[in-house]
């Protein structure tokens, strides 16, 4: 594990730029961010690739209204960061309001020269 604190600060702004363009439906700015490759899991269990995630926020199937997600750890191995955290948000799916409140892995790795996000897992934090 690398501790390159240039590219740990490289992949926090990326992840800020990620989450703002969320919130924004800024889809130019996540497909420039996403890799070709994107698995995005939702917090049911279902994902989505590249293709159909950029399509659910740019018809407003997504619509982000906040979203918090700091992260506890951002480790670089090689080619790849990890980073994990806790993501709160507020977010209309389908046209239904939800409150996500999730642990979560976020992962990026370079392609192509450049670091490009190729996967999200959350796991909702469930209340006993």
């Amino acid at each position: 594990m690398s501790k390159d604190n240039g590219a740990v600060d490289e992949i926090k702004k990326l992840e800020d730029r990620r989450y703002q363009a969320m919130i924004d439906g800024n889809v130019a700015v996540l497909d420039e961010l996403c890799s070709k490759n994107l698995i995005y899991t939702h917090s049911r269990g279902d994902n989505d690739d590249k293709k159909s995630y950029i399509e659910k926020v740019a018809s407003g199937f997504f619509d982000y209204h906040e979203i918090t997600h700091p992260a506890d750890r951002v480790m670089i191995y090689g080619g790849a960061a990890l980073i994990t955290g806790r993501m709160t948000a507020r977010v209309s799916a389908g046209g239904e309001l939800k409150h996500v409140d999730n642990r979560y892995l976020a992962v990026w790795a370079i392609e192509d020269g450049a670091w490009k996000f190729v996967a999200y897992q959350p796991t909702p934090i469930v209340d006993d």
